[in-house]
């Protein structure tokens, strides 16, 4: 257990910090709910800003460009990053210039791969979008229907994904599809599952087709997308077939973590501005501070904000010292987190905004709109449903909580 920091990490905190007052906070007047009204030159101004003020790619290692301060060093700049509606934000759109941290295996990736797209990613800002999610499956993954088939040194794909997140920004997107015959038909491996495989696809690739712009609950417009004859090299392939799964999940336990982090952040800044707020103001001729109903209000909100930031540093922590972040023994952990954290953090903000009265939900001040983007982070990368069963399952086994049985 971490009770204290390492100084290098409470540095990188204090960093975070002074550009999210510095930098981000300014902007909250003006920062529109979805960030695709803000302009990628806008974003990509903020994100340079970023890089000077030193709180780019914590987690990376040193040797690929990064501060190689693991998942511990990008919770801690995530937190402070979401006391701010733009840095929510920032934080969210998983597709903000530079703050987008790659996945582990691009650096692994063939030359190719990363002389064509890592090195974009992190020299020149562009930014990708990931594509899971399908029309019949969201949560049930293994179940996704988009297909790939290989012709000579091509592969063809055909399928529809929904709701890409940094979709309208990025260049090009992670696609997830299932390696089929020439007949269509899945190529199980050795276990008879379906080879869910990654793919790069750019996005002006003529196999790819936005149907329909989607406005999300606190979340910036996302497609829906289709994919038909969408060929492309077999070089694009990111890992191995077979490897998406692995891939996914690796990506997955890391928002999770990071949304642990989000709901850290927008707590703690509610929490500040209701503790103001319950010493100025006055109500039957005294402040609403020595009303006992909003003392338990925020002593509530406390200790459910120190049990928050506990649990999301052991988490970081342990996925440090056991560098499981990317494995599936990882996820009740990251499950565990998700969940407690983002309960815990509407909650909070709930009660923040109500001792605020009325005022609380116009837009002078920042809850309503932290209580969007929390209620939208509760069913990305995972319903709540989803992150019980995760715990469920570890607890009881797959022989019992099986979905698919």
């Amino acid at each position: 257990m971490i009770y204290q920091l390492p100084k290098e990490i409470e540095e990188l905190k204090a960093r975070a910090r002074d550009f999210s007052d510095s930098v981000l906070l300014p902007l909250e007047k003006e920062w529109p709910l979805h960030t695709d009204e803000v302009s990628f030159e806008r974003k990509l101004s903020i994100g340079r800003k970023g890089i000077e003020a030193g709180i780019i790619a914590p987690s990376r290692p040193k040797e690929l460009g990064g501060q190689g301060l693991g998942a511990l060093g990008s919770v801690v700049v995530l937190a402070e990053l979401a006391r701010t509606t733009p840095g929510f934000s920032t934080f969210y759109d998983v597709g903000f210039p530079f703050f987008q941290e790659p996945f582990p295996i691009f650096f692994s990736a063939s030359k190719y791969i990363q002389d064509n797209y890592t090195s974009r990613l992190i020299k020149d800002g562009v930014t990708y979008a990931m594509m899971m999610s399908e029309p019949q499956s969201g949560s049930d993954f293994s179940g996704m229907q988009t297909t790939a088939r290989r012709e000579g040194d091509d592969y063809v794909l055909n399928g529809q994904k929904i709701y890409p997140t940094s979709f309208l920004w990025s260049k090009f997107s992670v696609v997830w599809a299932v390696i089929v015959d020439d007949k269509n038909k899945p190529i199980p491996d050795t276990k008879g599952r379906p080879q869910i495989t990654a793919f790069l696809v750019d996005h002006d690739n003529p196999g790819l087709k936005v149907l329909k712009w989607v406005d999300v609950l606190g979340i910036d417009l996302e497609p829906i997308v289709e994919l038909k004859d969408c060929v492309i090299p077999a070089k694009n392939m990111l890992g191995e077939i077979g490897q998406g799964m692995g891939i996914a999940r690796g990506q997955m336990n890391r928002a999770r973590l990071g949304w642990g982090a989000a709901a850290i952040g927008s707590s703690e800044r509610s929490l500040e501005l209701a503790v103001s707020y319950a010493k100025e103001r006055r109500a039957f001729g005294k402040s609403i501070g020595q009303f006992q109903a909003i003392q338990w209000w925020l002593a509530d909100s406390y200790i459910e904000l120190q049990a928050m930031r506990h649990l999301n540093y052991y988490t970081a922590a342990r996925a440090d010292r056991h560098a499981d972040l990317q494995k599936s023994t990882f996820q009740t952990a990251a499950a565990v987190n998700k969940v407690f954290c983002l309960e815990r953090a509407l909650q909070i903000v709930d009660r923040c905004m109500q001792v605020h009265g009325a005022i609380g939900m116009t837009q002078e001040y920042p809850f309503e709109y932290l209580h969007r983007q929390l209620k939208s982070a509760r069913a990305a990368e995972g319903s709540p449903q989803i992150m019980r069963h995760i715990v469920a399952t570890d607890l009881l086994g797959k022989e019992i909580t099986n979905l698919t049985a």
